[in-house]
């Protein structure tokens, strides 16, 4: 055994060994057969492709691989799914940074096939890459269940549920205000948007107009902060209005303005018109106080109602013209006002950028007179979460989910208790979101995602081509109508590919309904000339908000050979719904409410154990804070503080790290920024740790569940140590334990093959025995008394799902009691040597002496059992490691006298005699709290050692020989000077 801990070699072969021999990763259901075990489930939040893991990815994996393999090792039936997310935006976008990077090229110069092709392939290499950071930290996955989300299991998922929402209505096609992304030209959710607060005038670096040929000009700075004053003269002469606008360039699409109907400044101007200062069309003065506050800045408010939602909502109330003015990149287009309002934009000012066309405004209007200034102003900017570009809110038709029924739906889950919300603290952030939910837009102006499964209908203006009678006729056109409909004046059908989508649009133009609701739009249902595909994409929180349902195979085929179960997959029956979500909680709205919204209403499935519509797809919701740098900042890779989990166990020299800086798609200026960041957090590189000290760190800081977590990468460096601290008092160990098995100078026996077979400890050593229980000395009593306590806690926190809790008590166990002190008191029981070198009794030792030598060595080697049990679910290769080397020794069945086992991983996990997860304490135990609902031990138990006592006499040993060793060097220091002054000729 090496003399200390080296995590490339440890780290080296386990995983695939747990993978592919020990098998341990699947559910045991499947391997043994039968469902007696309780299932236990989990679903790894499925990375981006957009690139490689970073350290909040590490933190979600070792939190939620701890709770796996604590279940697993508790006999759970354990399934945890891993998979990959498709990303659309995020991957669409570094994709295009790529490409415009090195080839100066944009999506639309190769087309959409070509396009596509290129992400696929970057998410064949990154996909790669991200799973293989998953394996190195060491997650238990059950890697046959892998899954990709635009896989092909996963579209036929999206298609089902986007149809069944049409069917049922709450999938729905309208003209609507959206948030608008300029840079990438597609709408977002509200929760896509990010906030940002400026005070005053403030420059912001945002993506250029499109169309720029290089990377390096594919950013600009743009001025914010301003408000500007402008004046509408009144029509016919006298008194204007005056108005005040952080969007100068808005003002082209006035339709009204608005005055607080008890303003009495402006009663009399209330239904009289005023003149545009750059068209000259005529927009009306309205009352409205919903809109205007009197006592906020002139009490006049311009309404703009196709660019500003609180505008949208009025002109719907004054029945207001909206007048689009950009184009989906932000340049002005033409249009023209209706009932003789003449052009919308002055024709010089088409194509203009939405920025440009602010400054080119502002000169219009000095030149006329009509511009009174501006002011610095405090202001809340809407960017995009992905490119930084200003949103505009732009008028768009767009497909929309209703969200009131499934965001009641997903409220009632929390507040009912069938899905719990950890930290307590976030249920009332949960339920304030989702009542305030507002019906959620999924269409995404994208090539890479889900194609929406929708089709615009096309007629030719002839006679419907007939449709066969027969008995089927009816129920065929009754189906086919409730994939059909009519919204904002156009004919849609929702089909999965074009075949069915000529023959729903043909079926359904037999109803008398559809005829009705057809005429009433203007619109004939005369023969299909074509349908034309929607070419959008669907929000990719639309298909991962499927993947508790999904990822275990929904939808599956009717289950035909049992009744009473629907569409539910084997898996669906026995993991769903799943027992854990832990996540960050940054996503809570982005994703888990999603899902608890979707999966708990659009399923029809019926079960014969449990009618009627599916549960919330999780029983508990965990959440952790955001992962920080050591300064408390947000990680980002223009800041150059996004670190490489990899980089942390395996080591990263700083020559790589800057080579990764500039082969990324980081702008110059960025680069700079990041490389300046490097050489001064990582001025030799990041020395390599491994996985169980990046995982033990992270679970450490998470202690408070949902406070953010400031990663120091040096932090994992001590935890390191520990793990060097851990294999050398294994080392010691074992070392006792073979000496008390063969005394000095005795053959050695030869260890029996295989894991966990009997090597050189005897039999009589197999357990702690009753003989050698009542041998124990002091410190050895005392260890086990620690250990027990050590269980309970760390099952304790982990039924409470304070993960970091249990890493620490684990931890405190290992350093504090078992290396700093028993060991050392132990010593001279076992006659080893400090440095585990030469062993053995003397002769002459009485019977007693070796007794408690005996004792002692299985007293600890039951310690080192407990402390690599508990220690597993958060640092697994390193205790695997040392785990079989002690049970080589033939100590399988040294803690509670269970039985053989290949792996750790699926070794029973401490557990004292009780319920334990009810929150017993150890005193509790020892008052006899555990032995009334408790269950009988197997064998031998760690309960019996239970003495809070032993605390207070060991305390006060450990101060006596402290003071006799404080004594001690006291009266050699005095000896020792006292020598000193004896001179030569005094001994003389």
């Amino acid at each position: 055994m090496a003399k200390s801990f080296e995590p490339s070699v440890v780290e080296r072969g386990w995983y695939e060994w747990w993978h592919t021999e020990a098998r341990v990763f699947g559910p045991r259901s499947e391997r043994e057969g039968g469902e007696e075990r309780p299932p236990f489930s989990m679903l790894l939040p499925p990375p981006n492709v957009t690139g490689a893991l970073h350290i909040g990815h590490a933190l979600t994996v070792a939190a939620q691989d701890s709770i796996a393999r604590w279940r697993r090792m508790c006999g759970d039936d354990v399934l945890w799914v891993p998979g990959l997310d498709h990303a659309g935006i995020a991957t669409q976008t570094v994709v295009e940074r790529r490409l415009l990077k090195e080839e100066g090229l944009t999506r639309h110069d190769l087309g959409r096939d070509e396009f596509l092709r290129r992400v696929w392939a970057w998410r064949d290499q990154y996909g790669e890459r991200i799973t293989g950071q998953v394996r190195r930290l060491g997650a238990s996955l059950d890697w046959s269940r892998e899954f990709f989300t635009l896989d092909d299991a996963r579209s036929r998922a999206v298609n089902e549920a986007f149809s069944r929402m049409f069917e049922d209505g709450v999938m729905y096609r309208g003209q609507r205000l959206v948030n608008w992304c300029p840079a990438l030209r597609t709408a977002l959710s509200d929760i896509e948007v990010d906030i940002k607060q400026i005070e005053g005038p403030t420059k912001l670096s945002v993506p250029a107009p499109s169309g720029s040929a290089t990377a390096e000009a594919a950013m600009r700075e743009v001025e914010l902060g301003w408000i500007e004053t402008f004046e509408y003269a009144a029509e016919g002469g006298g008194p204007g209005l005056r108005v005040a606008t952080t969007r100068l360039e808005t003002m082209l699409g006035d339709a009204a303005v608005g005055v607080h109907p008890e303003d009495p400044r402006y009663a009399a101007l209330v239904g009289k018109n005023l003149v545009h200062p750059l068209t000259g069309r005529l927009i009306p003065v309205v009352a409205d106080a919903d809109l205007v506050d009197m006592d906020t800045g002139t009490g006049a408010v311009k309404v703009t109602p196709a660019h500003e939602p609180n505008d949208f909502e009025c002109g719907l109330r004054h029945g207001l013209h909206a007048a689009g003015l950009f184009d989906d990149s932000g340049r002005l287009v033409q249009s023209v006002w209706p009932d003789g309002g003449g052009e919308v934009v002055p024709g010089d000012l088409v194509g203009a950028d939405r920025f440009h066309a602010r400054d080119a405004v502002r000169a219009l209007l000095q030149q006329r007179g009509a511009y009174v200034g501006r002011e610095p102003k405090s202001m809340a900017v809407a960017v995009c979460s992905r490119s930084g570009d200003v949103l505009e809110p732009m008028m768009r038709a767009q497909w929309w989910a209703r969200a009131d029924a499934m965001a009641g739906r997903a409220r009632e889950a929390v507040s009912s208790g069938e899905t719990a919300v950890r930290p307590a603290s976030a249920e009332a952030e949960w339920q304030r979101w989702l009542g305030e939910s507002r019906d959620w837009c999924v269409s995404r102006q994208l090539w890479w995602g889900h194609r929406i499964p929708a089709w615009r209908v096309r007629r030719s203006g002839g006679a419907p081509a007939p449709v066969p009678d027969g008995p089927g006729e009816a129920p065929a056109v009754s189906s086919a109508l409730r994939r059909w409909g009519v919204f904002e004046g156009e004919e849609w059908v929702c089909a999965a590919d074009e075949d069915e989508a000529l023959r729903i649009a043909r079926l359904a133009a037999r109803s008398e309904e559809a005829q009705a609701s057809a005429r009433a739009a203007g619109l004939d249902l005369s023969e299909v000339a074509c349908v034309e595909r929607d070419p959008d994409v669907l929000d990719t929180w639309f298909s991962s908000g499927l993947l508790p349902l999904a990822a275990l195979g929904w939808p599956a085929d009717d289950a035909a050979g049992t009744p009473g179960d629907l569409g539910l997959s084997p898996s669906l029956r026995r993991f769903y719904p799943m027992s854990v979500l832990e996540t960050g909680q940054d996503i809570l709205f982005f994703w888990v409410a999603r899902m608890v919204m979707l999966c708990a209403t659009v399923p029809r499935e019926t079960s014969a154990t449990s009618p009627g519509p599916l549960q919330s797809p999780f029983e508990q919701v965990l959440l952790h804070g955001m992962v920080r740098d050591a300064e408390g900042r947000k990680m980002s890779k223009s800041l150059g503080n996004v670190i490489d989990p990899l980089a942390v166990t395996d080591g990263r020299p700083l020559a790589d790290m800057l080579a990764d800086v500039a082969s990324g798609n980081l702008s110059a200026a960025e680069a700079k920024r990041a490389e300046a960041r490097i050489l001064a957090d990582f001025p030799e590189g990041i020395p390599a740790s491994g996985a169980d000290a990046l995982r033990g760190a992270l679970l450490h800081l998470m202690q408070g569940q949902s406070a953010d977590v400031n990663m120091d990468v040096r932090r994992v460096q001590s935890w390191r140590l520990f793990c060097n601290k851990l294999w050398n008092a294994s080392r010691f160990v074992l070392a006792g334990v073979e000496a008390q098995a063969a005394p000095a100078g005795a053959a050695q026996p030869a260890a029996a093959a295989g894991v966990g077979a009997a090597g050189p400890l005897g039999p009589r050593h197999a357990v702690l025995t009753e003989d050698l229980a009542a041998a124990l000395p002091l410190p050895a009593r005392w260890l086990l008394h620690r250990a027990a306590v050590a269980t309970a806690d760390v099952n304790t926190a982990f039924a409470t799902f304070d993960i970091g809790a249990g890493a620490a008590r684990a931890q405190a166990f290992v350093q504090a009691d078992l290396c700093d002190v028993a060991i050392e008191w132990c010593k001279p029981s076992l006659s080893v040597q400090p440095a585990g070198g030469e062993t053995g009794a003397p002769a002459e030792a009485s019977a007693a002496r070796r007794e408690e030598a005996a004792a002692t060595a299985a007293a600890l080697a039951v310690a080192l059992d407990a402390a690599l049990r508990l220690l597993h679910p958060m640092m697994p290769f390193v205790t695997e490691e040392l785990w079989q080397r002690l049970h080589r020794t033939g100590l399988e069945g040294a803690m509670d006298g269970q039985t053989p086992t290949d792996s750790l991983a699926e070794a029973p996990f401490p557990l004292l005699p009780g319920p334990y997860r009810a929150g017993l304490s150890v005193s509790d135990c020892s008052q006899g709290g555990w032995s009334s609902a408790g269950e009988p031990a197997s064998g031998p138990s760690l309960l019996r050692f239970v003495d809070p006592d032993l605390d207070a006499t060991m305390a006060t040993l450990t101060s006596v020989v402290s003071s006799a060793r404080a004594v001690t060097a006291v009266a050699q220091r005095v000896a020792g000077a006292a020598l000193s002054a004896i001179t030569p000729a005094a001994c003389a």
